[in-house]
């Protein structure tokens, strides 16, 4: 079975994968044409372990390199998710805006971050 997205060309989506003995135990993905961080995860049993933190600087660094201008994600609006504290204590900051329910857009505390600068 392969599981996946297929995304219409052209495409500026560029993700990185943390392996730890040939499995896949996190990712993250981002999107210069708009400056979204797409998705972030963490296996559970990898978590606070800084690997999430790493991938997120990684691509965050990745689309300032690429001119994003704006970066951007949509993460929970309940304060009791792990996400809620997990960006803001990156220095991700509310926009006001929303696109989908129960959840909210943060942006990088800093419109002016540069590549090499990541915020994390």
């Amino acid at each position: 079975m392969k599981i996946g997205i297929t995304l219409p060309p052209p495409t500026k989506v560029k993700a990185w994968e943390c392996v730890c003995e040939s499995r896949v135990v996190g990712h993250c993905a981002g999107n210069a044409a708009t400056g979204e961080i797409v998705s972030l995860s963490v296996l559970p049993n990898y978590e606070r372990l800084g690997i999430g933190r790493r991938l997120l600087a990684l691509v965050v660094d990745w689309l300032c390199a690429e001119g994003a201008t704006r970066i951007w994600l949509h993460a929970p609006s309940d304060p009791s998710r792990r996400a809620y504290g997990f960006y803001r204590a990156l220095g991700f900051r509310p926009s006001g805006e929303t696109l989908i329910p129960d959840h909210e857009i943060l942006m990088t505390g800093d419109p002016n971050i540069k590549p090499g600068q990541a915020i994390l």
